[in-house]
């Protein structure tokens, strides 16, 4: 058996609970314990049963679309929680930008992806009209943008440095809208977004537009830290040839040997009054921007010191409340500070412990049985025991207890949507959870210890949705403090004596961590220093990159995951299973072009290693599960860059099926068992032919004109046996002979 993490934990929470006699309430301190939480607690006298690896992580070669089905059931509850958790999230590498004051939607047609043989994949978002007036309507402005249009008079690359959630990216788009349209001889001047997987150094003229501003952010960029002058100077030629600029964002100290231009961030309530008028305006209810400012504390409540973009959001909200008649009482009690607020009333040493720990266990496990949370505050009560603030020993609970608990964490027990009938806690307020992580820790110092020790044991259970909560409360608590929490539980959990388990709960967290743009450098450096790291950490980088990571730095995940995989032992194969698993997850229509790029230069290395994760990533990509169609979704990649990427495909499928053989001489194996799966793959692709869309017939067809030398038998096999079977018909099979003797495609 090997040690990859493809199949189920054990019976998950709620087969395990579907039977299970009405909980137990938290009990206070003193009381007895239920024995097993007593003994996780503890730790002395008994001890949780030790789960092996085979048992806890078994990977017994199911069937690969039950694997993918059990990995998106997966994917939906952590993006769920992760929901929960952040209530706002900035997107740095999607056609969804969040351009620090407002959500940039891109729409997919206007997205110019420009590839090269072996240079970056560059993608620039260009700003529509629409897009140019909502900045011109809800810029607020100030110094750092009136310098940007200064010097964009006389120089052709211009440094702007700030935080990045400053409002630098709004105010570098603004500063091109002057320089693009500040006089009547510029109109066919033009602004853009530019993101580069790779090196910009060797971006080429013929990828970007003529007479084109762009916004180029660098603050994270490898190429910022070892060759940013070479960057800048190509910058500056690129923009002498095509007649244009680039502004490029960094952090607060800018880039060495380079002037920059400093960005302070604009007043919240300024900000907040901008959005609030150009919203009320677009949805035809501009009069009511003085009523609002009417109503009690709103003004107080939008100077409130925040990012730009949390202000624009506010605006946004509280605009479309009023517009349907409601009351911006919802919306501010809905808010980060006022949820806050309530969660330090609740936490606060006038209530009986129980009912606080019930409050901490349920933002931790939201949507999660009730007996799962009740057991779990159970225990936190254990932990913390006797505080020394307690004026009175609380009564012991009765077996009426739900209501009031549930009362006091503004949470429900209601039925699963699903026949099992268990009731599960969920939180009214979903965004409380973050609040009550954030008070517990920065403002319980007497209680940071017994959390701890309660998130340790908790991240043991056996359930995998209850594993996943925890690690990415734990990853929450690492924005506050990463270096306690690195050393508490990510390093451990990374180190020598690790499990698969616990090297998944270390990726979960650091997915939890990077939502937060003030920890996601630290997690990002910690990444690329472990992908050269021991076996374990780079599983543990290989997973972590699998997450929404990968998705919005995803040349850094690209270029992990090639160490990741250099580095691997035919022994390691469970680490070219996390890499194909994770390249599987990013995988979208964005990402689409950087990852069959990579996938296809890296057949071309001749690495043992390289290739069978290739194969074992397009077998993943090209497979159906459940009905649903394949990740590739080819009709939605992009039309310009389609002949490019229909080669790769064939390329990446010749592979697959090549590494699904297996060799005469078995010692010949460097890379890892077949992969089998791609023929089953293939199989359903042709099996599908008279549905399949016309692009799909197109890769099949060549992938079988170009299938000679040692998969010509094969795939001649395979053909007669899809035919005696009826998966295809007489016809479609000549005609697929036909192209293997090196007939033309019809």
């Amino acid at each position: 058996m090997s040690e990859t993490d493809a199949g189920p934990d054990h019976a998950s929470e709620a087969e395990a609970e579907a039977s299970a006699p009405q909980p137990e309430p938290p009990v206070a301190a003193g009381q007895q314990q239920p024995p097993e939480l007593s003994a996780l607690a503890k730790g002395r006298e008994e001890k949780a049963p030790e789960v092996s690896l085979e048992e806890e992580e078994p990977d017994d070669d199911r069937p690969l679309g039950e694997r993918l089905a059990d990995e998106n059931r997966e994917r939906r509850l952590r993006d769920e929680n992760l929901d929960g958790l952040y209530a706002t999230r900035t997107v740095h590498g999607s056609a969804h930008r969040i351009m620090d004051s407002t959500l940039f939607e891109t729409h997919h047609g206007d997205i110019n992806i420009g590839l090269r043989d072996s240079g970056p994949i560059v993608r620039t978002y260009p700003v529509g009209d629409e897009d140019a007036r909502r900045i011109r309507d809800t810029f607020v402005d100030g110094d750092a943008r009136k310098r940007l249009v200064e010097q964009l008079h006389s120089e052709r690359v211009v440094v702007l440095a700030g935080h990045a959630d400053s409002g630098r990216e709004y105010t570098a788009q603004a500063a091109l809208l002057w320089w693009a349209y500040g006089s009547p001889q510029e109109e066919s001047r033009r602004t853009a977004l530019l993101m580069v997987s790779g090196d910009p150094a060797y971006v080429k003229a013929d990828s970007l537009r003529r007479r084109t501003g762009y916004v180029l952010d660098a603050t994270r960029a490898a190429w910022a830290r070892q060759n940013p002058q070479e960057v800048l100077r190509h910058l500056d030629h690129l923009a002498d040839v095509l007649s244009g600029c680039f502004v490029v964002l960094t952090g607060p100290d800018g880039l060495f040997g380079q002037p920059s231009v400093r960005h302070d961030p604009p007043e919240p309530v300024e900000v907040f009054e901008r959005w609030l008028k150009y919203e009320l305006t677009r949805l035809d209810h501009g009069g009511l921007f003085e009523t609002a400012y009417q109503m009690d504390g709103l003004a107080d409540f939008a100077a409130e010191k925040r990012p730009p973009g949390e202000s624009a959001r506010l605006a946004r909200e509280s605009a479309a409340v009023l517009c349907g008649g409601g009351r911006l009482d919802d919306v501010m009690a809905g808010q980060p500070g006022e949820l806050k607020k309530a969660a330090r009333e609740r936490l606060g040493s006038d209530h009986p412990l129980h009912l606080r720990c019930f409050l901490i266990s349920a933002a931790v496990l939201n949507e999660l049985p009730v007996i799962t949370v009740s057991r779990a505050a159970s225990l936190l009560v254990e932990l913390v025991g006797d505080e020394p603030s307690a004026q009175e020993q609380p009564d012991a609970p009765t077996w009426q207890w739900l209501p009031d608990w549930l009362d006091h964490a503004w949470a429900d027990c209601d039925e699963a949507d699903d026949t099992s009938g268990i009731r599960r806690v969920r939180l009214r307020r979903p965004h409380l959870a973050a609040a009550v992580l954030e008070v517990v820790w920065q403002e319980g110092q007497s209680i940071r210890d017994p959390v701890l020790a309660w998130l340790r044991e908790l991240s043991r259970h056996p359930g995998r949705d209850v594993r996943i909560k925890v690690a990415h409360a734990i990853g929450r608590l690492a924005t506050y403090d990463f270096d306690v929490i690195d050393t508490e539980f990510l390093r451990p959990w990374s180190g020598g004596s690790s499990r698969q388990s616990e090297q998944w709960l270390a990726a979960w967290a650091f997915e939890a961590v990077a939502h937060a743009e003030k920890a996601s450098g630290r997690v990002l450096d910690r990444l690329r220093g472990w992908s050269e790291g021991t076996a374990k950490q780079r599983t543990v980088v290989a997973r972590a990159y699998g997450s929404r990571i990968g998705v919005d730095w995803i040349e850094e995940a690209l270029a992990a995951f090639q160490r990741i995989s250099l580095r691997s032992s035919p022994k390691q194969r469970y680490i070219q299973d996390a890499v194909a698993r994770s390249l599987t997850e990013v995988y979208g229509r964005e990402t689409a072009p950087a990852i069959l790029g990579e996938l296809s230069r890296w057949i071309e290395k001749e690495h043992p290693g390289l290739r069978r994760t290739a194969a074992l990533t397009l077998t993943r990509l090209a497979s159906e599960v459940g009905g649903q169609r394949s990740r590739l979704q080819l009709d939605e990649l992009d039309d310009e860059l389609w002949q490019e990427t229909e080669r790769q495909l064939v390329e990446l499928w010749l592979n697959a099926l090549s590494c699904g053989l297996t060799p005469r001489n078995l010692q010949n194996i460097v890379g890892g068992p077949p992969v089998h799966e791609a023929w089953t793959a293939l199989a359903a692709w042709v099996g599908d032919w008279e549905k399949a869309p016309e692009r799909r017939r197109s890769v099949i067809e060549k992938v079988f004109a170009a299938g000679r030398g040692d998969l010509r038998g094969p795939l001649q096999l395979h053909l007669h046996h899809w035919f005696r079977r009826k998966t295809i018909s007489a016809e479609l099979s000549r005609h697929l002979y036909h192209l293997m003797k090196g007939g033309v495609a019809r």
